[in-house]
């Protein structure tokens, strides 16, 4: 095998979690060709969305601080960058921030898609900056990532900011002066969880949270489990997940919801609420979706429960869902493994084939779909050569079977989208 391959190999097959620290994974002599591969991926380290890792989010806001006079103003805001990365600044093009720092050191402020901006290397960043008007506007934009935000109109602090469409309403009326308004902390709290019993079997953790005060942060303890890797983690507010498995997140008043989605790297017989705390929900719902393929199991020791009588997340309400309270654990009795009987592979070929100027073989280029059930392997004919393959868009490494020595490739989930190349020196 070439050096490139591999060099591809090795970087397709490293932890999406990687970073620069995890070369010690890597054999010595291919240390000097990390930056070679990884040229054409500069957002490679950066954290992702959920369920698309190519979606990569390489700049973290944190505190956003405005302190506004009648005739000034002035912000500060932290930032944190995997990458170099474009970072939008509060303020318009009628109302240009002014004197900004990063660092304390001046920064050039551009305009990027009509917004004022700033570019910055990768590290963490103190930006500060300054506005000057003829009297406090009736709106400021702020950027659409902003977490934590604090607001000082005229040495007042304003509790209860209004934000809309990505501006911060600066009206009498918005800000509370006139019309002042206590309003406690509080939240309500929601539990859900998916077992999808794969191999590995993962879990999904559904928060739906309801905030009532003012913006701050708070940590939820249990989120991960003991002994799940969290795979992915989707928020619209920031978001954190720390070592010890709690959730902290910068909260503002209004409905959220944050989906956590992890995996367990051995089989689990038993899935254990093990929680004590008052202060957590008292009851969980658990959502499990089964993979009669795979095996067949009994859910044990928690109720079921009706999932259209619940507030369960609408994606899963027609899957078969319990009650799980704390200090509850739910057993998973197993009838059946695997699938004696599995159905057939349903695939629909379309082929173009080009004859090559001598008349002695074609170009051939197939695209397949359908459904796979059985045979996680497709094989070439032993008269082709395979020249290039991808799978749901992505290019696949191409192996030899170790039963026939035939080229072909590993499948790994059952929907198939496959495009290849290959050439034949045989006619049809």
């Amino acid at each position: 095998m070439s050096l490139f391959t591999w060099i591809f190999a090795l970087f397709t097959l490293l932890p999406l979690h990687a970073h620069a620290s995890d070369t010690a994974a890597i054999p010595k002599a291919l240390l000097p060709w990390v930056d070679w591969v990884l040229v054409d991926k500069p957002k490679y380290k950066c954290p992702f969305f959920y369920n698309n890792h190519q979606q990569k989010y390489c700049a973290w806001p944190s505190h956003l601080n405005l302190e506004l006079e009648n005739q000034s103003g002035t912000f500060s805001s932290d930032w944190q960058l995997y990458n170099q990365s474009y970072i939008t600044l509060p303020g318009s093009t009628h109302h240009w921030p002014q004197n900004v720092t990063v660092n304390n050191k001046p920064a050039l402020v551009i305009s990027r898609n009509n917004h004022p901006a700033i570019k910055l290397d990768t590290g963490h960043h103190l930006i500060q900056g300054s506005f000057s008007w003829d009297s406090i506007p009736d709106s400021l934009a702020i950027p659409d990532n902003t977490g934590i935000i604090s607001v000082t109109v005229l040495n007042k602090s304003i509790l209860y900011p209004t934000i809309k469409n990505q501006k911060l309403w600066l009206k009498t009326s918005d800000l509370g002066i006139t019309k002042p308004e206590h309003r406690t902390d509080q939240l309500n709290l929601q539990v859900f969880r998916k077992i999808y019993d794969s191999t590995p079997l993962q879990l999904t953790t559904y928060l739906s949270l309801e905030v009532s005060g003012k913006q701050r942060e708070i940590t939820l303890p249990y989120t991960l489990f003991n002994g799940f890797i969290p795979i992915s983690l989707t928020s619209t507010l920031p978001a954190r997940l720390e070592a010890d498995g709690s959730l902290l997140v910068q909260v503002r008043p209004g409905r959220w919801h944050i989906e956590l989605k992890t995996q367990y790297p051995t089989e689990l017989k038993d899935l254990n609420l093990a929680i004590n705390d008052p202060e957590w929900p008292a009851t969980e719902i658990w959502s499990f979706a089964a993979q009669t393929h795979l095996r067949l199991v009994e859910i044990e020791q928690v109720p079921a429960i009706d999932p259209s009588q619940s507030n369960t997340p609408t994606q899963w309400r027609n899957l078969p869902a319990f009650l799980v309270k704390q200090g509850d654990s739910m057993h998973f009795k197993v009838i059946r493994r695997g699938d004696p009987q599995p159905e057939p592979n349903n695939l629909s070929i379309s082929r173009d084939l080009w004859l090559d100027f001598a008349g002695t073989g074609y170009t051939i280029q197939d695209k397949i779909n359908g459904q796979i059930t059985q045979g996680w392997r497709l094989d070439s004919l032993a008269e082709t050569k395979l020249g290039h393959v991808q799978i749901n868009g992505q290019t696949q490494l191409i192996t030899l079977s170790p039963e026939n020595a035939e080229q072909g490739v590993e499948l790994r989930k059952g929907l198939l989208r496959l495009r290849n190349k290959h050439e034949t020196t045989s006619r049809y």
